[in-house]
């Protein structure tokens, strides 16, 4: 009896090592100690401190944050994964320009010279005017306009001339301040490389960064994203490259380039996905195995829905198995297409307004698409009320 006492302490012990680790991005201080009462300000700090079974908790705050949560080569272990709790805030990836760094060329011509920026970065760029993101014809990962010339510009426009000279207009009676221009700064609201795993990104809201919303690098295994919003990001709204291996569950991507995009040997589980207002894809799988589970996708991007893999191997196919999804174009002639590279198995997968060539076994077109709609209603309900208020914008 004594015996099976001092093991009972001793796994009680363990299972309460765990501990939590609070953020304030607003009050807290990184000289605190993390408690409750005394809150870290940053999540940098917090993720140092981390150990395998801990949560780091970043508390609910009035605003957006200005903020991103990067992870290199950091790891729990199977049971007990580092846990981020994003608090259901919103975390944002542009900032108000610095007018000291814009030169006012003329009345409401404002002009920045940038040469560091990368080509493929050029292609993500945006700047949003009063809370709207501005492409300029420009969707990322399909065909697009060409920069307008400077003598082109409309008010609340942008363009580069010799990729290094960032050009806006707005009203020549307002100032920058005035029109609310922002500009990108951050690049991914989550970005994992190296050799992270058994991490669990929960809660959290991540809107127009440079590049992806959601980006995973490297050798990632066992990462979960678990009631996660995109919005409004440069290029994809979640994108596993390499080898990771990603589950996401209870995701809304709204309004960015690609909604999901995964390349290399990475591979992803999916369950519970909306995804609407695409630039670019909505759907371009790229990578060596997927599976979606309950997926509701309102399309109106031009490449649509595509799966493929990016291997060079001969003989290695990609493979997506896909259960109880419904593709919803919202305009005639969405595109779905299947590359020979890629199997795709479906079950009461159903589609409308696509134009594609053969389907795979079991792939529906709906005739009438009114009970197809509520199953995307009930989705998008479900998935919006864990959010509660947060995105009653975006309904």
């Amino acid at each position: 009896m004594k015996t099976i006492v001092t093991l009972l302490m001793f796994f009680s012990i363990f299972v309460l090592s765990a501990d939590e680790i609070f953020v304030n991005s607003a009050t807290g201080s990184d000289s605190n100690s993390g408690t409750l009462p005394a809150p870290l300000r940053t999540f940098s700090t917090a993720l140092a401190k981390a150990k395998p079974g801990d949560t780091i908790r970043m508390m609910p705050v009035d605003q957006p944050v200005h903020g991103s949560f990067m992870v290199k080569d950091k790891n729990g272990i199977p049971d007990k994964p580092i846990i981020v709790d994003g608090g259901f805030n919103t975390y944002i990836g542009t900032s108000p320009i610095n007018e000291k760094q814009w030169e006012m060329v003329e009345p409401g011509l404002y002009k920045r010279v940038r040469s560091n920026v990368a080509k493929s970065m050029l292609g993500r760029y945006f700047m949003c005017f009063n809370g709207q993101i501005n492409r300029m014809g420009r969707p990322g990962k399909w065909r697009g306009a060409e920069l307008k010339k400077l003598e082109e510009l409309n008010d609340y426009e942008w363009t580069v001339v010799n990729n290094t000279d960032f050009y806006f207009r707005i009203p020549a009676n307002k100032t920058p301040s005035d029109c609310k221009v922002e500009e990108p700064v951050l690049i991914s609201g989550v970005q994992l490389s190296g050799e992270s795993s058994h991490l669990v990104f929960r809660n959290m809201i991540v809107k127009n960064f440079w590049n992806d919303g959601y980006n995973i690098h490297g050798n990632c295994r066992d990462i979960l994203f678990e009631n996660v919003v995109a919005l409004y990001n440069g290029d994809d709204g979640i994108s596993a490259h390499g080898t990771c291996r990603i589950t996401v569950r209870n995701f809304i991507a709204i309004g960015n380039s690609t909604g999901i995009c995964h390349v290399n040997d990475s591979e992803g589980i999916h369950e519970n996905i909306y995804i609407a207002k695409t630039a670019a894809r909505d759907l371009f799988m790229v990578n060596r195995k997927n599976t979606f589970r309950n997926v509701a996708i309102e399309g109106n991007s031009p490449g649509g829905i595509e799966f493929t893999y990016s291997s060079k191997q001969k003989g290695i196919l990609g493979e997506s198995r896909l259960e109880q999804c419904f593709f919803y174009s919202m305009s005639p002639g969405g595109k779905l297409a299947f590359s020979s590279k890629s199997k795709v198995t479906a079950h009461d997968v159903i589609s409308y307004n696509y134009q594609h060539g053969r389907l795979p076994d079991n792939w529906q077109i709906a005739d009438n698409p009114e009970m197809m709609g509520k199953h995307i209603a009930k989705l998008k309900e479900q998935l919006f009320a864990i959010f509660k208020n947060k995105l009653k914008s975006y309904e």
